[in-house]
């Protein structure tokens, strides 16, 4: 999806009298491709990733018989190819086992916000992705700067609803106080507060700020860097960790000094 998203990244080449952004964008997709393929390349040989195991068990007897070597990697490739199947299929099934609310796992706040950024990318964007790559075809298709500005909103999308995902697996736990998820928070509402501000400006330098056009994205950018400010200022010990009138609230819904 980043590569693919490259000429959506630097369609503001067309619209700016230098290419310096547009550049900067393209090296920081590429960025992230190398990244995702580093993380992704150490996580299989430190901990046992899809197929792992296969090949380890079987290095004795291809030391013994090297002509069958071929055959080896083949059956290797396809090992790794199911157990990534099933490793996809298996947490699918996880998330949806945790999204129901209970009284042990009530973490509301996290789980309606990745329902609706989950569905949202899948209802709204994914159409919208089909008919691009439908009347685009003739246009470059895939890398038509329409269909790569929806598959850039659809990578975005799903990266925060993998945060989201981890907060809300976060609150159930009661973990929120850790600085992993204080992060988190931050982050998602440093995000969408930069998309309100671009959003707000997008009519251009000469026009007013459109406040109607950011005024939802700075309202999700207050409630997650509120939570994300509670929970470091607890852990700093400024405010107190746990709501007194409601103790299982995390981070706390009153802030007592």
């Amino acid at each position: 999806m980043g590569l693919a998203s490259l000429p959506g990244e630097a369609g503001c080449i067309m619209n700016s009298s230098t290419t310096m952004a547009g550049a900067a964008m393209i090296l920081s997709q590429f960025a992230k491709f190398a990244m995702a393929f580093v993380s992704f390349v150490g996580w299989e040989h430190s901990v046992g990733g899809f197929g792992m195991t296969t090949m380890g068990g079987s290095s004795s007897s291809s030391s013994s018989s090297s002509s069958s070597s071929g055959a080896g990697n083949k059956n290797y490739t396809t090992s790794r190819i199911k157990n990534m199947g099933r490793e996809l299929l298996r947490g699918c099934k996880n998330v949806y086992k945790t999204l129901p609310v209970t009284n042990e796992r009530p973490a509301t706040f996290y789980r309606t916000f990745f329902i609706f950024v989950t569905l949202g990318n899948v209802f709204f964007n994914a159409p919208e992705l089909a008919y691009n790559l439908q009347s685009g075809s003739a246009a470059g298709g895939l890398f038509s700067l329409s269909t790569s500005l929806t598959m850039s909103s659809i990578a975005r999308l799903g990266y925060l609803s993998v945060v989201l995902y981890i907060l809300k697996d976060g609150a159930e736990r009661k973990r929120l106080g850790g600085r992993t998820f204080a992060n988190l928070n931050l982050m998602v509402g440093l995000w969408a507060l930069g998309v309100g501000i671009a959003q707000g400006l997008s009519d251009g330098p000469t026009s007013p700020f459109n406040i109607r056009r950011a005024a939802d994205k700075f309202l999700f950018a207050i409630l997650f860097l509120n939570n994300g400010m509670l929970s470091l200022l607890s852990k700093m010990g400024i405010i107190q960790a746990r709501d007194h009138v409601d103790p299982d609230a995390d981070p706390p819904l009153r802030v007592v000094f």
